[in-house]
């Protein structure tokens, strides 16, 4: 979190699922930046009374909803506006009469979908989409907490790996406090590289998202965004192994 406050690039910073988030928020808003929060893929009874009793929702500029049933939790029960509500990947946002009912509705804005590829966004109106720039995309949503059937419930945001069949290793993230798991992609996505080709699609905003990485690999990523999207210069991958995703994929 330093990092990002004093980061001159970084406009908004998400919280998801963190402790202490009263405290971060006022850090945030401290270093002139805004603060927005990612409500949980997965509500249960026990996660909503948490989210209904223990948070300011006042202190956030934006609210990331990532489920139908987000929406109407954050409408109905948490009384946030929906003019503050933006929608995450999950709720997809394939063509613009999907952006366009949306955005008609009242939000903010939404996430570009990551199974578009680069010519498929083009054809999107995306002067309200944020870009996923770079990070670990989840693969699957899983309400069936794997720490708790493997070894029992530990109530810690583990970090685990699985594999898959060809002997891939998939990190998988564990959310006690909302008890669900995120299994994330083995190679994180990165559009370092395709400036131009990001450039065209004339975004809202750009996201870098942190999940697994250190301090030195974070320094490493926000440097090389600066000096390619808003510095204009050509850098190295700033990851050894990544993937482009959907980006360049089908014919262009």
């Amino acid at each position: 979190l330093p990092m990002l406050l004093k980061h001159p690039y970084v406009a908004m910073v998400t919280l998801d699922g963190c402790g202490n988030v009263a405290k971060l928020a006022e850090q945030i808003h401290q270093a002139g930046k805004q603060t927005a929060y990612a409500l949980p893929h997965v509500l249960r009874e026990t996660s909503e009374q948490l989210l209904e009793k223990g948070m300011d929702w006042k202190q956030f500029d934006r609210i990331w909803v990532r489920s139908y049933d987000g929406i109407g939790f954050a409408k109905d029960t948490l009384g946030i506006p929906v003019e503050k509500l933006a929608l995450d990947a999950g709720l997809y946002v394939f063509s613009r009469e999907a952006s366009a009912d949306f955005l008609a509705e009242g939000f903010v804005g939404y996430t570009a979908s990551m199974e578009l590829n680069h010519k498929e966004l083009t054809h999107m109106e995306n002067s309200q989409a944020e870009l996923m720039l770079y990070g670990y995309a989840p693969l699957m949503v899983s309400a069936q907490c794997v720490v708790k059937t493997l070894k029992g419930c530990t109530a810690k945001r583990e970090h685990l790996i699985m594999k898959d069949r060809t002997g891939a290793g998939l990190p998988l993230k564990a959310h006690c406090n909302f008890c669900y798991n995120t299994i994330l992609n083995p190679l994180p996505l990165s559009l370092f590289g395709n400036e131009e080709a990001v450039r065209e699609l004339n975004m809202a905003s750009l996201r870098l998202s942190f999940t697994r990485e250190g301090k030195e690999e974070t320094q490493k990523i926000l440097e090389a965004f600066a000096a390619s999207y808003k510095e204009g210069r050509v850098v190295a991958e700033p990851v050894k192994d990544f993937t482009r995703g959907h980006f360049r994929r089908g014919v262009e």
